[in-house]
């Protein structure tokens, strides 16, 4: 047992280094952070985020003892661990899956955890084949199963997705504009953001065809703008010139932009919620073509030290040297932002990775769209926005609905409810263009069911590896 588990942590440390090694230079770029101690808090980082596969290893060397085959006991220790374990950036087995779009046609029925559990079964059945490989007689029966388990997949999700494409070429179309400022943190005290983004929306709106509404990214208005501005600075800041004595409104249609709001220091916010006075939020506002607050949805799961400090209240010597780059507050509950007759689902940053808060959300509000705010600023020219990307593609499938992710620098992408990514900007540059999405309002399987059959999986293999009477196996 103690060496699975020490080998299974050093498979998930090395897969952790070699998977977020760009988590330093951001660290010390974006952090400021000394290297040493960012280096330090990444060694941290990489052992716990190994531990996952640690607790994978345990839990297969527990099966084994107690009877049960590799090739059962390694999916049910995955989905068990993918399940419970609590990462910081967390991500799913299903991830390897992204290259083959009808793989990914399962998460409609049991999520993420459904497109890794049937992902370590395949590769289960095949390991277990090449265990065998000196007696192809026995070695067969595993490889077909392998193979059946691959074809039947791929046949299966094939035939899902062209029939979720004859669904969506009847609803109705939207044009959405997409607006890509390429502002890195470092750059955004020199440049007046709302100029720029500005720039490139009339620039689009005069060049493009028809534009029904207009997406900013994530903190596309760093500096903080008091609740009870949020009107004023959209009217004339944002819509407007603000250099024009007349404050014309110059962009016309509905505008989501990500904002920094702060709670205002001597009165409430003028919405009922539990921020406290003073306390920043990353926002997502709302806004028709003429300034008003349409809606606004404050980001509820925040990064760990990018927005969060961490430790904080468990080491609070530890509270300087891990303050978090931006201190937000997480927002409340607020009802669904509503453009004209449709409902948007809207997340900021790493929260389209979160399937479950996805899933509550959707559950709760019943979007037609999904939309996500994300700065990708600190990844730029790494591996880590792909990733990003690769993982937000399951929320499509998931719910069935198209999904906008408007970036800082990159990816800026519309993906399908097949999860195929159909229109992207390109990355590290300022850019803009109009996408072509549709309403769609669908409920599946997996959000109305959610991640309690794994649960329940999980809850029977650990009682069937405790009490079973312990065995030989190979």
């Amino acid at each position: 047992m103690a060496r699975a588990f020490g080998l299974g942590l050093l498979h998930g440390a090395l897969l952790t280094a070699l998977g977020f090694y760009w988590l330093v230079p951001s660290l010390v770029g974006v952090a400021r952070l000394p290297l040493p101690g960012a280096l330090t808090l990444f060694t941290a980082f990489v052992l716990t985020q190994g531990g996952r596969t640690a607790l994978i290893a345990l839990l297969m060397a527990l099966g084994s003892r107690r009877g049960f085959h590799v090739a059962l006991a390694f999916p049910v220790a995955l989905v068990a661990a993918e399940l419970v374990y609590p990462l910081l950036f967390p991500w799913h087995l299903a991830l390897f899956a992204s290259p083959v779009l009808d793989w990914l046609q399962l998460a409609e029925l049991g999520g993420p955890l459904f497109v890794s559990f049937w992902l370590a079964a395949a590769n289960s059945a095949f390991a277990w084949a090449w265990q065998e490989r000196s007696s192809w007689p026995r070695a067969t029966r595993p490889a077909l199963l392998g193979m059946a388990m691959v074809a039947g997949v791929t046949v299966v999700g094939h035939a899902r997705r062209r029939a979720v494409e004859r669904d969506v070429s009847h609803a109705q179309e939207v044009h959405v504009g997409i607006v890509q400022g390429n502002l890195a943190a470092k750059s955004r005290p020199r440049l007046d953001p709302a100029s720029l983004y500005r720039a490139k929306t009339l620039e689009l709106l005069s060049s493009a065809g028809p534009v029904d509404w207009i997406v900013w990214p994530e903190t596309a208005l760093s500096s903080p703008v008091h609740a009870s501005e949020l009107r004023r600075t959209l009217a004339q800041d944002v819509l407007g010139d603000s250099g024009s004595r007349t404050n014309e409104r110059r962009i016309g249609v509905p505008l989501l932009l990500g904002m920094v709001v702060q709670a205002d220091p001597t009165k409430r916010d003028p919405d009922p919620t539990a921020i406290p006075m003073g306390a920043l939020t990353n926002s997502a506002i709302l806004s028709d073509g003429v300034g008003r607050l349409v809606g606004r949805y404050d980001k509820r799961d925040l990064v760990p030290l990018g927005e969060r400090a961490i430790l904080a209240s468990e080491l609070p010597f530890v509270g300087d040297f891990l303050a978090p780059v931006n201190e937000f507050w997480p927002g409340p509950i607020r009802p669904a932002i509503a453009l004209g007759d449709h409902r948007l689902g809207v997340s900021i940053c790493y929260e389209d990775i979160l399937h479950r808060a996805v899933r509550e959300s959707v559950e709760r509000t019943k979007p037609a769209l999904l939309v996500n705010l994300t700065s990708d600023g600190w990844f730029a020219g790494s591996v880590a926005s792909r990733m990003h990307l690769a993982l937000a593609r399951l929320r499509a499938v998931e719910h069935r609905r198209y999904f906008i992710r408007a970036t800082t620098t990159g990816i800026t992408s519309v993906i399908d409810p097949t999860g195929r990514v159909v229109w992207t900007l390109p990355e590290t540059t300022a850019a803009a263009g109009v996408a072509t999405v549709r309403w769609l309002e669908p409920e599946t399987p997996y959000e109305r069911v959610g991640d309690w059959p794994w649960a329940v999986m999980t809850a029977l293999g650990l009682a069937a590896a405790v009490f079973r009477p312990r065995r030989s196996c190979r």
